[in-house]
């Protein structure tokens, strides 16, 4: 008997029966055998907290801390964290948490594939704790506002001084190059780069409907806005206010004008 068919019939009246019902569905369907048996009907999602906990000796969340921030790991290893969230996978940290404390996350599923092979291939040092589905929500909840106060301290860090040097910087310089000449390319009416969710998100408009096109690492959004302001002659340093320009370029041989905005928003 394996250990999860173990901890199962122990703790949580599984029958033989139940198991081997179970066995049969996933022989000719596939699963997982927790999830097997709660469409069976057998257990119920509320359980699952602790079935994993005993199962693969994890900790449960006792409680939502009240005074939570977003881990500067966050920030190092650039996550993504829409696709944290996605998965119910929320990193968070005390008041006394350092860069030396392993990253904390609160998950509902430990087995995560998509998880589990990312936080590895971005050589992330971490833990979880087993965590219910209303627990990840407060937690959701109270690092919104912790995000926020994050990005915004993000983008105060950047001095106007770095932020030209970065736009004058290769990799800049092609992005935004490449960016406006893809547009081009594609016939598109419009391009919009925003921050969404820790990344930035580049759309462009065709034939009238927005098209996602691309994401670029938070690290360089604030430094393609900051070329494109320079290049329409904008105020680099003015971002409470929306402001408007223009660009004369040529592409492929073409002369292009482009008319630029740049309104804030909540997410930068």
């Amino acid at each position: 008997m394996n250990p999860l068919s173990a901890v199962l019939q122990s703790h949580f009246a599984v029958s033989d029966e139940h198991l081997e019902r179970a066995s049969t569905y996933i022989s000719r369907y596939g699963g997982r055998l927790e999830r097997v048996l709660i469409n069976l009907g057998v257990l119920s999602t509320d359980q699952l907290p602790e079935i994993y906990s005993r199962w693969l000796a994890l900790p449960l969340l006792k409680e939502v801390p009240q005074d939570i921030q977003l881990p500067e790991q966050v920030r190092a290893l650039q996550l993504d964290l829409a696709q944290c969230f996605e998965h119910n996978w929320v990193p968070f940290a005390g008041a006394e948490a350092s860069e030396d404390t392993p990253l904390l996350f609160a998950v509902s599923d430990p087995l995560n594939p998509f998880m589990n092979d990312y936080l590895q291939f971005k050589r992330a040092n971490f833990t979880v704790q087993i965590a219910a589905d209303d627990q990840l929500d407060a937690l959701k909840m109270r690092l919104d506002i912790a995000r926020k106060k994050f990005d915004d301290a993000l983008d105060g860090d950047v001095e106007t001084d770095k932020l030209l040097e970065l736009a004058a910087e290769a990799p800049t310089v092609n992005l935004v190059n490449n960016l406006i000449y893809r547009a081009i390319k594609q016939r598109s009416s419009d391009m919009h780069i925003e921050t969404d969710a820790g990344r930035g998100r580049v759309r462009y408009r065709i034939d009238g409907v927005l098209h996602d096109a691309d994401t670029i690492p938070r690290a360089l959004v604030m430094p393609a806005v900051t070329r494109l302001k320079i290049l329409s002659s904008m105020d680099i340093a003015e971002r409470r206010r929306p402001q408007d320009g223009k660009i004369a370029m040529t592409v492929g041989g073409e002369s292009i004008d482009i008319r630029v905005s740049v309104l804030p928003r909540n997410e930068g």
